[in-house]
C-alpha cells in the first residue's frame, strides 16, 4: 500500500496516520525497556546492505519466516525494532544524525516461522551484531500534548460515544466491520476510527497525526470508546477542518500543548555495519 513514497505491512507497529491499519486491542501497550530482558535471537541468516540509489520510496515487510526491507532508514529499523510508536520519532530517538539518512536493503531468515515480537527480537540483535547498537531509556522533558476534554460539562462530541462492545471479554477475534474496527484502530489520509479504544490509547494512535507525544489527561480513565475522526490532512485545503478543530467539534476533546515527560531510546554507540 505505498502512499507518500512509503511502504509498511507490519501492522501491529504501524501507527502512521497515512497509512491504513487495525490493531488489535491488547496490541497497543505501549512498551518499556523491561519487554526486552535477556539475550536476544539471531537469524538463521541475514544480509544487511547500504542502499545508495538516492531514492525515497521504501518497503518494510516481515512476512512468514523472513525480514525484508529495502531503502530503509536505519532510525526506521531502530524503532520498528524497539516498538517505537507515534510520529515524534526524531525526540523518542536521540543518536547521530547520520541514522536519518543512511538507507539499508535488509533480508533476514528467521529459524522457522516465528510470532512477530520474536522476528523483531532477531532485528534488535541484528542491529547490535552488525552496526554495533548499544541503548538505554532515559525519562526527558520534550513538547507533548495534553489530550483534555474541552467543554466545562465533560461531555463528549457527536463522534466519540462509549464502546458497543466490551473487548476485555472477547474469547474470539473480533468480526470485521468495513465501517470501523471493532476493538481496534484504523487510519487513513483525514480519517482516525476506532472501536473498543481506551483514551490512553487513543492517544498513542494520535501522536503519529499531531506529530508528537500526546498524554491522556481527559480522566476518562480505563473506559473503551468508540470515535470516528475526519479532518482535512492538506492544512491549505480549507474545506475541511484542521485536526485540532475536528477534535474539539467531533470528540469534544482537545489537544493543548505542555511539557512533560517521555521515554526516549538514547544511542550510547553504533557504526556502519559490519560486512554480511
Amino acid at each position: 500500500m505505498p502512499l507518500d513514497g512509503h511502504r509498511l505491512r507490519l501492522l501491529t507497529l504501524t501507527t502512521l496516520a497515512a497509512v491504513v491499519v487495525t490493531v488489535a486491542h491488547a496490541q497497543v501497550a505501549k512498551p518499556t525497556a523491561s519487554r526486552f530482558p535477556g539475550p536476544e535471537e539471531s537469524f538463521a541468516v541475514a544480509s544487511v546492505k547500504a542502499n545508495r540509489s538516492g531514492a525515497i520510496q521504501w518497503d518494510f515487510d516481515a512476512p512468514p519466516g523472513r525480514l525484508v526491507g529495502t531503502n530503509v532508514l536505519l532510525r526506521d529499523l531502530i524503532r520498528f525494532a524497539y516498538f517505537i510508536y507515534g510520529g515524534d520519532w526524531d525526540v523518542r530517538i536521540a543518536g547521530p544524525a547520520w541514522i536519518k539518512t543512511a538507507r539499508f536493503d535488509v533480508d533476514a531468515r528467521t529459524p522457522g516461522q516465528v510470532p512477530q515480537d520474536r522476528a523483531m527480537s532477531m532485528l534488535r540483535h541484528l542491529l547490535a551484531q552488525r552496526f554495533g547498537l548499544k541503548v538505554h531509556y532515559e525519562q526527558r522533558e520534550h513538547p507533548v500534548y495534553a489530550l483534555v476534554m474541552a467543554r466545562s460539562d465533560r461531555r463528549p462530541g457527536p463522534q466519540l460515544t462509549p464502546q458497543a462492545i466490551d473487548c476485555s471479554t472477547l474469547t474470539a477475534p473480533p468480526p470485521i466491520d468495513s465501517a470501523r474496527p471493532i476493538c481496534g484502530n484504523r487510519g487513513g489520509p483525514g480519517r482516525l476510527t476506532g472501536g473498543g479504544m481506551s483514551m490512553q490509547q487513543f492517544a498513542l494512535h494520535l501522536a503519529s497525526v499531531a506529530g508528537r507525544t500526546v498524554i491522556d489527561e481527559t480522566g476518562l480513565g480505563p473506559a473503551g470508546f468508540d470515535y470516528d475522526l475526519r479532518w482535512s490532512p492538506d492544512p491549505a485545503n480549507l474545506d475541511g477542518p484542521s485536526i485540532f478543530t475536528a477534535i474539539e467539534e467531533q470528540l469534544g476533546l482537545k489537544l493543548v500543548p505542555k511539557s512533560g515527560p517521555i521515554e526516549v531510546l538514547v544511542i550510547d554507540s553504533i557504526s556502519e555495519p559490519t560486512p554480511n
